[in-house]
């Protein structure tokens, strides 16, 4: 006999909502992006519902915080539970704050250029298990054997602290290549920035585009 009446969560349920809770937040269109890459069958119809779903269950919370954009999930503790993070007494998974939502929704979106070609992504929660320096990446991409840490920048920052930190990522042990994702506006800075760096320094160092839907 049942316990209660909650609907079974299939693996589908589990690696979604985990693929969630990693990022802390994410847009809808982000997550059908994570469905295609894992072939899951990804309609704006059968999204819209399945999560639906998973906001009956407690498993996330739904919402349009931004303007002229998707809807943005982001789990709760529950959900949170079900990606198997630890939660500490008291511990309560509240709506995205604003000051951080732009960026955290740009690293999800930037975790999907990874995983495209099979990198296995740690994500900033994870990372912090494992890396104890004096600063911490927005994720880690792991792929044939390279490690490539991975930065997102979205508002200039001053150049001595950009390149202090550039310069604690590529020293960072097994850390083969640290990758910086910046707006366009930023792109032609950061490319300053970086020849100004030592060549051991620089030569581990890659710049990337923002793609456009979270570059704002």
């Amino acid at each position: 006999m049942k316990k209660n009446n909650r609907p079974r969560l299939s693996s589908r349920d589990v690696v979604l909502v985990t693929w969630i809770a990693q990022q802390s937040v994410c847009r809808l269109d982000t997550l059908a992006m994570v469905c295609r890459n894992k072939n899951f069958e990804a309609t704006d119809r059968t999204l819209r519902r399945q999560t639906e779903r998973w906001v009956q269950l407690g498993l996330i919370e739904k919402d349009r915080l931004l303007a002229n954009c998707p809807s943005i999930l982001w789990t709760t503790n529950e959900g949170l539970k079900l990606a198997n993070f630890e939660i500490k007494k008291g511990e309560r998974n509240y709506k995205p704050s604003f000051s951080t939502l732009h960026h955290n929704l740009a690293v999800a979106r930037v975790r999907i250029e990874y995983e495209k070609g099979g990198a296995f992504w740690t994500c900033e929660r994870e990372l912090r298990k494992q890396l104890t320096g004096k600063h911490l990446a927005d994720g880690l991409a792991d792929y044939d054997g390279q490690k490539i840490l991975v930065e997102i920048d979205r508002t200039l920052k001053t150049s001595s602290r950009i390149q202090r930190i550039m310069t604690l990522n590529a020293k960072t042990p097994g850390i083969s290549i640290v990758d910086y994702w910046v707006t366009n506006e930023l792109y032609v800075v950061f490319q300053k920035i970086i020849l100004e760096l030592d060549k051991d320094i620089s030569s581990k160092i890659r710049l990337f585009i923002l793609p456009s839907e979270v570059a704002v």
